[in-house]
């Protein structure tokens, strides 16, 4: 059985319910606040593993309190973490404003994620093998991910690289089998807009062909889209009624590696992760709302 492997960060979340996000210099009476485990790697490790993949996370938490909960939330899913460090730093953390309409603001403070190091790439070395599904986003050091990315493509691995939070990363991409960007990513990479399903298809035909990788971009309420070789393929968003949608592109990712791992192709994953993204908007919090297998079927 092939296994999905996330290298990635660790948080962990406070979520601020609000009517709507404030203006500068503006103070606004709030809903509720509440915390929760999250970060994007952990976000990504927790999806696929509810849908029943095999999954190990490498990372780092604090030696605090917060690392030690945020720990024990990936285990308590099922999630392997022999490969997570405990650094004698605060753990990684996230404020989150979460608005009536669904829609949210995110201020991420590293932390213990700054001490991804060599470390998780010798664990990842000894780990992984052909077949397996590695993932990677860009919230721990981007120094510490070209090396992981290679022992990933030598160990016969599929990797994909969600490019989140945005960032400049085209030195990566010929380590990269499957490249995920939302709109706000891919007009960075790609430098101009892209709001509409046209422009994303564009965006990812353009990225397919310069980069010799899968493009997916994501488009929110638009779908997605998805660019393979020559075929392009659009995905309808699923209709729901949004309540947060802070966990929808984790949950996408995570779903994607978990059938891709489980033998799907791309087209097929892609369209369960659609399913997977939307469930994931109908309840507050990024894994509190993540989906079973179940729920998907």
């Amino acid at each position: 059985m092939n296994s999905v492997l996330v290298f990635g960060s660790i948080n962990h979340d406070t979520i601020v319910s609000t009517p709507r996000r404030p203006q500068a210099g503006e103070t606004l009476l709030g809903h509720s606040v509440t915390t929760q485990p999250g970060g994007k790697g952990a976000n990504q490790a927790v999806a696929a593993a509810r849908l029943g993949a095999r999954v190990k996370m490498f990372g780092s938490v604090g030696a605090d309190a917060a690392g030690s909960m945020m720990v024990d939330s990936l285990a308590n899913e099922g999630v392997d973490v022999v490969g997570v460090l405990r650094a004698q730093v605060e753990t990684g953390a996230a404020i989150l404003t979460v608005s009536d309409d669904g829609e949210n603001s995110i201020i991420v403070i590293p932390g213990a994620n700054k001490h991804v190091g060599e470390w998780q790439v010798q664990e990842l070395e000894t780990t992984v093998k052909p077949g397996d599904v590695v993932v990677f986003q860009l919230e721990i050091p981007l120094a510490i991910i070209a090396p992981a990315l290679k022992v990933a493509q030598d160990g016969n691995a599929r990797t994909i690289l969600n490019a989140a939070p945005a960032h400049e990363i085209t030195s990566l991409l010929p380590q990269v089998d499957i490249l995920v960007v939302n709109e706000t990513e891919a007009e960075l990479l790609g430098g101009y807009p892209v709001a509409s399903v046209a422009e994303a298809q564009r965006a990812a035909a353009n990225f397919a062909n310069a980069y010799e990788v899968v493009a997916i971009v994501t488009l929110g309420s638009l779908g997605s889209v998805v660019a393979e070789g020559e075929n392009l393929l659009h995905i309808p968003a699923v209709s729901v009624d949004a309540v947060d949608t802070t966990g929808a592109g984790d949950t996408f990712v995570g779903a994607l590696a978990a059938f891709l791992a489980d033998g799907m192709s791309i087209a097929e994953a892609a369209h369960m992760a659609s399913r997977a993204g939307a469930i994931a908007c109908v309840a507050l919090g990024a894994q509190a709302s993540m989906p079973t297998r179940a729920a998907l079927l």
